[in-house]
């Protein structure tokens, strides 16, 4: 077989599909950076607003929470649990229930009453 026929057998991309595959893996990354950057900050509300978060809680009854391995990679890591303080639990000042489930799918929210704690 000539270098040729070898060179024919390769796969070939241009220049401009690599800038294409370059800007989506951007984006992506971009995406993931803004979505743990959010729960950042929502952490850091919560410890202001009094209440708490439990990264590694491991119960018999419920299996350690997890998140995607890459987003572990980029510094995030998995809460179990989200404990809001009664008081704020009505009005949540920026934060509502709803978007704290949504940035922690892993997570389980509830009041402190409904936690048992002091």
């Amino acid at each position: 077989m000539t270098s040729a026929n070898r060179r024919r057998w390769l796969p070939r991309y241009s220049l401009r599909t690599l800038f294409i595959v370059l800007t989506v893996i951007g984006c992506w990354l971009g995406y993931e950076l803004s979505w743990i950057r959010q729960r950042q900050k929502a952490r850091q509300w919560l410890e202001r607003a009094g209440g708490c978060y439990v990264e590694l809680f491991a119960l018999q009854q419920h299996p350690a929470p997890t998140i995607p391995f890459w987003r572990t990679w980029l510094g995030d890591q998995a809460v179990t649990a989200i404990v809001i303080p009664s008081n704020t639990w009505g009005a949540t000042r920026g934060y509502g229930i709803e978007r704290l489930r949504q940035l922690f799918p892993e997570t389980t929210v509830c009041d402190r009453e409904a936690m048992h704690l002091p």
